[in-house]
């Protein structure tokens, strides 16, 4: 009977360490502070392409599937289209530091019902979103829809250029997609007019490099 109440303390005991061990792997962050050697494009510092919608290439039109604007979503038919300069970019990357920390990407934590629970990030946030604001590679597309000006960012994480011997020739034709590749690729669409962000939607916060 001691044994058998001892073997039973024992699994107590490892459950418990387990369960202390996984609180202090999900609550501990690590620093998050990739080195880049690759140099890109820049607008206003950062680095990005000020894109132009009518040199896409038929594969970059059919990327662009839909724009999630205020009130839906629609289709580049649907919509008309310029090209933004330097002052459209600056006026949103203005914004974008003060609306990611006061909206996150841990917000999707308590609201993903689509991908499911997955092993939340443990990399330091605010390392992450540093990340975001000084290096992720955007391309800044102008729209218009119902005589309303937004400025539509997409970006990617600056890591996708890393491995890639000399800068990619699609910069100005294909529209940049990428998954499971971790809070540094987000999705933004910028008010011209209110100079507010109204949305930005990151990718992947539950896989890649989190």
């Amino acid at each position: 009977m001691k044994k058998f109440f001892l073997a039973l303390l024992v699994l107590c005991l490892m459950g418990a360490a387990f369960m202390v061990g996984t609180a202090i792997y999900y609550l501990s962050p690590m620093p998050y502070e990739p080195r880049y050697e690759r140099e890109l494009p820049r607008v206003n510092g950062i680095p990005g392409r000020l894109v132009d919608f009518e040199l896409l290439s038929a594969e970059g039109l059919h990327q662009f599937a839909w724009v999630q604007m205020p009130g839906g979503e629609y289709t580049p038919e649907s919509l008309s289209f310029w090209k933004p300069n330097a002052d459209d970019a600056k006026a949103f990357e203005l914004k974008l530091p003060d609306f990611v920390r006061a909206h996150p990407p841990s917000e999707a934590l308590a609201g993903d019902k689509i991908w499911g629970f997955r092993r939340p990030c443990t990399r330091n946030e605010n390392d992450l979103l540093n990340d975001l604001l000084q290096h992720s590679f955007r391309q800044y597309f102008g729209v218009e829809h119902d005589g309303k000006r937004f400025l539509r960012v997409v970006a990617v994480s600056r890591s996708m250029f890393e491995p890639v011997d000399g800068l990619p020739d699609y910069l100005d034709t294909e529209f940049l997609m990428a998954f499971d590749s971790g809070p540094g690729t987000f999705e933004a669409l910028f008010d011209m007019e209110k100079g507010l962000i109204v949305h930005v939607y990151y990718d992947g916060f539950y896989d890649g490099p989190c």
